[in-house]
């Protein structure tokens, strides 16, 4: 098992899934114990990754859809791929490589993992 408890205020696991290497960034310490049990077959004791991809927490203004429909949208802004759903809404990777995910900080265990 990997020690987490050298960084006390910061949570950025590494998954090895197949030959990739992801990191997450930012990932809420509420969530630490969960995120460790949920993905404990994934995680890397080598603190080097291939992609990174941050969380962020925003209001969840920016999610509202006044159909009630499920929302996934893929479109640009400044240039940069973004997806947004119901739940969240990403970033493709900037110049050092590391994407973000934004979350509303209102959700749900199971929805931040999804």
């Amino acid at each position: 098992m990997i020690d987490f408890q050298k960084q006390e205020n910061l949570f950025e696991p590494v998954l090895k899934v197949g030959p990739l290497d992801i990191c997450f960034k930012n990932v809420r310490l509420d969530y630490k114990n969960s995120f460790i049990e949920r993905y404990s077959h994934f995680l890397s004791e080598d603190p080097k990754y291939d992609v990174a991809i941050k969380i962020e927490e925003k209001e969840d203004n920016f999610l509202k859809d006044e159909t009630g429909y499920l929302k996934l949208e893929e479109s640009f802004e400044e240039g940069k791929k973004v997806l947004l759903s119901t739940s969240f809404k990403g970033y493709e990777a900037d110049k050092e490589g590391v994407s973000v995910l934004v979350s509303s900080p209102v959700c749900n265990e199971t929805s931040y993992f999804t």
